[in-house]
């Protein structure tokens, strides 16, 4: 009796179960569902969503308990997947394209975001041209090489030859690697120290050269040793220049170097000048040395004649005898004055705008040829160490030349300018003239000779003719 009670059980268990996982496909059947999962629609092919089939009648329903039948699946349309394709902008090395779209599954290119009009590629964009810019040269140094100048595009790195861009170059032309020479003049030996032979630097590493080719290094350049020749000079200051002696007097050498006492210059006669204008500026007539004073603080130009008075050469050096400050040594001024002309300016160095009238011009013209500078080149201020003047006597036919010269006491600044000086200078003058021809000599007048009287002669004899 128990079995049957358990059997009984047993059945009625099953049959609910089935109950649960089944549906009844009529009256004697019951489905056996099971899912199907959805299928994506692709580019080219329909989809359909997830449903549910009987392993049994092959019947399909749309929800799980199989109460929904349903003739087919939810169909999903087949269609692309359009993604928007920006714009790629061109280079100066590449092509750009045009914005449009593009499926993603299937690659397949549209110009428009529907994908309803296939296109093969998309827009091409024209390469841009290059952006061009110089490229300087680059000088080489000691142990790196150089380059030429030439161009590059500051976007692709291209380089070119030429500022169109239109050669290629893979590297500027290359500028080896070299010295640069520079030729160091030789340092004369003096009294105490000792010079150096001329040479050649490198301003870049400082090495030395014998040669311009650099090709044969040195250490140091070849001494000259101290020669214990002393360069004399005179050394005096605005406080120990002494004060121009009107009939003479002497002045001390020394050396400009190491100040040893040199001999003395004798001068004939010494002049002290401020504003000394033509009409009352000393005259010099004879060679010899003279020495002469700008007063402190001279504001205008103090002239000195020369006495023309024998054809000839006649020649005027100056020395600087001190100067505390960057003086003219020399002249602003030089004039010919002659009878016909008294203010006749001759002036190679100092052209004044007055000078216009035809008389005067002409003596200009006339003398201008028969002066020699030696020093600088001359100019509106400049220094010059001598003057030399040639005359003939056809110049001296018109009567007394005069050479006249502007002494000026200037400071050249730096910058070319100049200013007034706050300390005199002064100026050793030697005055070379030609020696006047001299005179012949005034002939003797002759003697007739005294007759003889044979009575006087002591011997008879020297009145006898031999036979």
């Amino acid at each position: 009796m128990k079995k049957k009670i358990l059997v009984a059980g047993l059945t009625f268990s099953l049959l609910a179960g089935a109950a649960i996982g089944f549906a009844a496909c009529d009256d004697t059947h019951t489905h056996s569902l099971s899912s199907v999962e959805k299928k994506d629609a692709t580019c080219t092919e329909a989809g359909y969503e997830s449903y549910y089939k009987c392993s049994d009648c092959d019947k399909i329903f749309s929800d799980s308990k199989g109460e929904t039948e349903i003739s087919a699946p939810t169909a999903i349309p087949a269609a692309h997947k359009i993604t928007a394709v920006a714009q790629k902008d061109s280079t100066c090395t590449a092509e750009g394209t045009a914005a449009h779209y593009k499926c993603s599954e299937c690659d397949t290119l549209f110009s428009d975001s529907e994908g309803k009009n296939v296109i093969t590629s998309a827009g091409k964009l024209e390469k841009k041209a290059h952006t061009i810019e110089e490229v300087s040269k680059k000088r080489p140094s000691c142990t790196e090489a150089g380059y030429e100048a030439h161009y590059k595009c500051t976007d692709c790195e291209t380089l070119f030859s030429d500022e169109e861009g239109k050669t290629v170059i893979t590297e500027p032309t290359a500028i080896p690697a070299e010295h640069r020479i520079d030729e160091v003049p030789e340092l004369k030996a003096t009294c105490i120290t000792a010079g150096y032979k001329a040479h050649y630097a490198c301003s870049l590493c400082k090495e030395l050269f014998a040669d311009s080719e650099a090709k044969n290094k040195i250490e140091k350049p070849e001494e000259i040793p101290a020669n214990g020749i002393h360069d004399y000079g005179f050394g005096y200051t605005s406080e120990t220049a002494p004060v121009p002696e009107a009939t003479g007097g002497k002045l001390q050498t020394k050396c400009i170097v190491c100040d040893k006492e040199g001999d003395e210059v004798a001068y004939e006669k010494g002049f002290s000048m401020k504003g000394k204008f033509p009409a009352t500026a000393p005259i010099l007539e004879n060679s010899g040395k003279y020495y002469v004073t700008l007063e402190t603080g001279s504001t205008v130009f103090s002239w000195i004649k020369f006495k023309v008075s024998t054809a000839g050469t006649y020649k005027v050096s100056f020395t600087g005898v001190y100067s505390d400050e960057n003086l003219v040594r020399g002249m602003s001024g030089l004039w010919i004055q002659t009878k016909n002309y008294p203010v006749a300016p001759m002036n190679p160095l100092y052209t004044l705008d007055w000078v216009t009238a035809a008389n005067v011009q002409a003596s200009v013209e006339k003398y201008r040829d028969k002066v020699e500078f030696e020093g600088n080149t001359p100019g509106k201020f400049s220094t010059v160490d001598s003057i030399t003047f040639t005359f003939t006597e056809e110049d001296l036919a018109e009567g007394e030349l005069f050479i006249m010269i502007s002494l000026s006491d200037k400071v050249i600044n730096e910058d070319g300018t100049m200013v007034n000086a706050t300390n005199g200078c002064t100026y050793l003058i030697d005055f070379e003239a030609p020696e006047p021809e001299p005179e012949p000599p005034t002939p003797e007048t002759p003697v007739d000779p005294q007759p003889v009287d044979p009575e006087e002669s002591e011997d008879p004899k020297e009145l006898t003719p031999e036979a």
